[in-house]
């Protein structure tokens, strides 16, 4: 019904003049802003603190700031309010904001079914436009093909898996280098969050989809092409009504053709497992990849359909790819920002791998806290723990949040909380051992995949991300080739590291390392 009046609509602007095409368009814009406040004032949340505007104009202006500068007006409102809740107006709905331990605590123990992770991002991400049509319903309702995947199958096979990810950074690092021109003193000039995405995509590849689709240049070009849409259609349709979402949505996944390319490659790959599974049950379960898994793990005759294989598998492939890159970029930055641990890296390197362990990554405490505290300063969204109100939702603290409405842990704020991180703003990763360990970098505290409400970096302890152990193994691995394979510094120490879109806290493409070979070798060579 909607994408009937989305046609009609469209179809009626498209006939006539430009000028009065425009006309329309405007006085639609204006009347569905004006719907949306309205709505927005009456479903307000109650008692709480709430940022509110005294007319439109003020209003459609707090809407551009929030869209290019909300987590530093999240931060402020932290600390002036003294981490008590509060709300403030988003695109279509109010956001509210969860700063109290108990109300974090209760945001982050309520069921699906009244603060609902899965409709947040659906309103988000536009999921059946920009995912293969994928939906999140009954044919899989608590997730548990994507579950098992990741959190089961995929976390068990990390062992395994290691020499694939080792070649796939090494690749990513090599298809991030190759053709720049080194500097009279041996330097490479290179883009930070290019070369991690390199990385990140190329490992993802292997992992998720397998050799087959990994090593071909044609799918390749067509996944990354398709990421980049994904994300663009999402947010041009998060700024428009919702009615356009049917009609625009797949305009723009339609202007290159990468969805579509990418959903065939991985639509024959599928039929090609079937086919093996059929005919050589037991030389099928050699292969390490998601596909597979995804595959074994759909139990029903709706998850074993072919069309529902092909969306499950492209989506976790783009969740893969989203957010990777991003905490690896950060995690180089502070490797070249607070370069007195690069030393202590190598040697704690050195020594895991030369201990004979079977997994040297378990005897890596100082990198791993290391990670731990890049991400602790440098989180990639203001918010975790964002969910849509379903059912009325009453805090501990008596603030009450009508449905419709989104709620959400302000995690940069709570990150950099002197009550709970002493020194916030010094990067320390000894922070996270205990004192009496520190010098020997024994028994860390807390490791980078450990979570807590007081560090939502995973999201919620009730319902954290359940790749979490494959992100960390990745980025470690990647680190460790940095590590050993070259001296590294930032081009510009006083360039600014990122920029905001919404509440996401995104890299700058315009950030720069310079890369030297080392001549030492890899220790695991």
């Amino acid at each position: 019904m909607l994408k009937e009046h989305a046609v009609r609509s469209w179809s009626v602007l498209t006939s006539t003049s430009p000028a009065t095409c425009m006309g329309y368009l405007l006085a639609f814009l204006f009347l569905w802003r004006t719907f949306v406040m309205l709505k927005m004032h009456y479903n307000r949340p109650r008692d709480m603190p709430m940022k509110r505007q005294s007319s439109f104009l003020a209003t459609c202006i707090f809407n551009l700031r929030f869209i290019t500068s909300a987590p530093p007006f999240i931060f402020e409102k932290y600390h002036e309010l003294k981490k008590s809740t509060f709300a403030m107006p988003a695109l279509t709905e109010y956001q509210v904001l969860a700063c109290s331990s108990s109300d974090i605590q209760a945001t982050c123990e309520a069921p699906e079914e009244v603060l609902s992770f899965h409709e947040a991002m659906t309103d988000r991400l536009k999921h059946k436009y920009t995912m293969f049509g994928f939906e999140h319903n009954d044919v899989d309702p608590h997730n548990a093909v994507a579950g098992r995947t990741l959190k089961v199958l995929l976390r068990t096979h990390l062992q395994q898996l290691r020499n694939v990810i080792e070649n796939g950074v090494k690749a990513g690092f090599w298809a991030g280098t190759n053709g720049l021109r080194e500097s009279p003193d041996g330097w490479l000039n290179v883009p930070l969050f290019a070369l991690s995405r390199q990385i990140t995509e190329r490992v993802n590849s292997l992992v998720f989809l397998g050799p087959e689709l990994a090593n071909s240049p044609h799918f390749m070009k067509s996944a990354v092409r398709y990421s980049n849409d994904a994300i663009i259609a999402a947010e041009i349709c998060r700024q428009l009504p919702s009615i356009f979402t049917p009609v625009i949505a797949p305009v723009i996944m339609r202007l290159t053709g990468s969805m579509h390319k990418v959903a065939a490659s991985i639509r024959t790959l599928v039929q090609t497992r079937l086919t093996e599974m059929d005919n050589k049950p037991a030389d099928s379960t050699k292969r390490l990849d998601c596909v597979q898994w995804i595959i074994e793990s759909s139990s029903t005759p709706a998850q074993r359909t072919l069309d529902r294989l092909v969306q499950q598998i492209g989506a976790l492939f783009f969740a893969s790819s989203h957010q990777m890159p991003m905490a690896l970029a950060y995690a180089i930055h502070s490797l070249c920002i607070h370069d007195k641990y690069i030393e202590l890296l190598r040697s704690e390197i050195a020594a895991a791998y030369g201990s004979g362990e079977e997994n040297p990554l378990r005897h890596m405490h100082l990198l791993n806290a290391f990670l731990r505290e890049s991400a602790r300063l440098n989180p990639l969204d203001a918010l975790s723990v964002q969910r849509k109100v379903l059912h009325p939702f009453k805090l501990p603290d008596g603030g009450i949040i009508p449905p419709g409405n989104l709620i959400a842990v302000p995690q940069q704020a709570l990150l950099m909380d002197a009550d709970i991180y002493p020194a916030p703003y010094h990067f320390d990763p000894y922070r996270h051992f205990p004192e009496h360990r520190r010098a020997k970098h024994e028994d860390v505290n807390t490791r980078y995949t450990d979570v807590s409400i007081t560090y939502p970096f995973w999201g919620s302890p009730r319902k954290p991300c359940p790749g979490r152990w494959y992100v960390s193994d990745t980025l470690m691995l990647a680190l460790i080739h940095l590590l050993t394979e070259y001296d590294f510094k930032i081009a510009d120490k006083s360039a600014s590291r990122s920029f905001f879109w919404t509440t996401a806290m995104v890299p700058r493409l315009s950030t720069r390392i310079l890369l030297k070979k080392r001549n030492s070798k890899n220790p695991d060579s």
